[in-house]
């Protein structure tokens, strides 16, 4: 059998203690509990007639079905796996190597995200999150670089399941966006309070001398406008590239 089997087996066993702490950092029996309680909040009569109310109850059970669920399949994952390293022993096959390896490190990359999600358990953490855009003085590269930063982010808050909206968007003289603000709404969506400035490189004239304008986009994101300044002056950090 190749020894690579028996690597993967004892990496697969020297994670289970990490996959057993996060169900006590995800407090999986409150979870569990917790659900439910809200399912038979759910089905009691006169659950519908107060929207506002009910819409906030689907929602916290959509989150802990959620959770649980995230937990559930890491540790089928680990299951599946440590499978395999034995059926591999037994029978002496290596065919099954390469499908071993990428759900390793499929199992790593969630049980670390889950362990990050897991310390957000601050005040401001589950709030909703604004993200404003600004095009710095450099121009159209300036505008072209916001409008990218503009669709990653969104395609971000695609990728993680979050809800989106577009607040208010300036389009560039020429190309781009000048300024925009979006909304991200879902669970832990918070983005801190935080200014990215990137740097346009400078671009060269046709006469060949260099043109010092430079981009600097900014984006700004905010905890709740209730609490801009109180996250601001804790937590704003600058990152430059």
């Amino acid at each position: 059998m190749n020894i690579e089997f028996d690597v993967y087996k004892q990496k697969l066993n020297d994670c289970r203690p990490a996959l057993e702490g996060l169900a006590a950092s995800l407090n999986l029996e409150g979870l569990k509990n917790e659900l439910e309680r809200l399912h038979a909040m759910q089905e009691a009569p006169g659950f519908w007639d107060d929207p506002e109310k009910s819409q906030k109850i689907v929602v916290k059970t959509r989150q802990a079905e959620n959770k649980i669920e995230r937990y559930e399949k890491m540790v089928s994952s680990w299951e599946d796996m440590m499978t395999i390293c034995e059926m591999a022993e037994e029978e002496d096959d290596d065919s099954m190597l390469e499908e071993l390896k990428s759900g390793f490190d499929s199992l790593a990359s969630e049980m670390e995200a889950c362990r990050l999600q897991t310390l957000l358990t601050g005040k401001y953490d589950k709030n909703n999150a604004i993200m404003s855009f600004q095009a710095g003085a450099g121009g159209t590269e300036a505008q072209d670089w916001t409008s990218m930063l503009v669709r990653m982010y969104t395609q971000w808050a695609d990728s993680k399941g979050y809800k989106w909206k577009m607040l208010d968007y300036l389009d560039g003289e020429e190309a781009g966006i000048k300024s925009a603000s979006i909304s991200i709404e879902g669970e832990n969506e918070k983005l801190g309070w935080y200014t990215i400035c990137l740097e346009v490189p400078a671009t060269e004239t046709v006469e060949g001398e260099a043109n010092p304008n430079t981009g600097a986009e900014s984006v700004v994101g905010v905890v709740a406008a209730l609490a801009v300044v109180s996250v601001a002056t804790a937590a704003a950090v600058s990152l430059k590239k």
